[in-house]
């Protein structure tokens, strides 16, 4: 069965890029936003077999593993509007168990995140807590300062969801400091804005 193996693998592949090229259409803005979701929902049964594929396939073959991280990342925005937080979320279990497997840790990273904000969306905000807290570990092991204000911030805005406000402007403040330090001035707008 390697040709019909080989024929899922590439089916994955081409699918995992759709998906990007949808969401950095997504991103762009304006008349390209809505492009972006015309390709998703016209690819979307497409995209969720091949990256169901992956997901079944992500322990015993590598490329599987990565399409699995594809998937998740390459799709993180326009998928956190059109697709179910729970589906979202099995998505991102799975890129962060490939993530893990393939030693990719600033993909854990960005699942972790991805995770985090999900939980939070459901009401789970401890376990939204627990992946920011993770992603916020992993930031500063591989030292990435953007990834920690992220992280920072989002723990921030979950402990103030939770009503802990010393807590979230404890967060909020370190986010902003380093936001300042690395010059990340989306960052420094949207916290001035609060």
């Amino acid at each position: 069965m390697p040709k019909t193996r080989e024929a899922q693998l590439r089916h994955a592949k081409y699918y995992a890029v759709a998906l990007k090229m949808a969401d950095e259409s997504y991103m762009r803005g304006g008349s390209a936003t809505y492009e972006g979701l015309q390709l998703l929902d016209f690819d979307y049964d497409n995209i969720e077999r091949a990256q169901a594929w992956a997901q079944a396939h992500l322990d015993d073959n590598s490329d599987a593993a990565a399409l699995c991280v594809e998937f998740a990342l390459g799709g993180r925005h326009i998928l956190g509007v059109r697709q179910p937080t729970e589906s979202l979320i099995q998505w991102l279990q799975a890129c962060l168990q490939s993530a893990s497997r393939l030693g990719d840790k600033l993909s854990a990273q960005d699942c972790h995140t991805g995770l985090g904000l999900a939980h939070c969306r459901l009401g789970d905000t401890r376990v939204g807590i627990e992946h920011h807290s993770e992603a916020l570990a992993i930031a500063r092991d591989i030292r990435d300062k953007k990834g920690e204000a992220i992280a920072l911030a989002n723990l921030g805005i979950a402990y103030e969801n939770l009503g802990d406000y010393t807590r979230a402007l404890e967060f909020h403040e370190n986010a902003l400091k380093l936001d300042r330090e690395i010059r990340y001035r989306r960052g420094v707008e949207v916290k001035a804005q609060r």
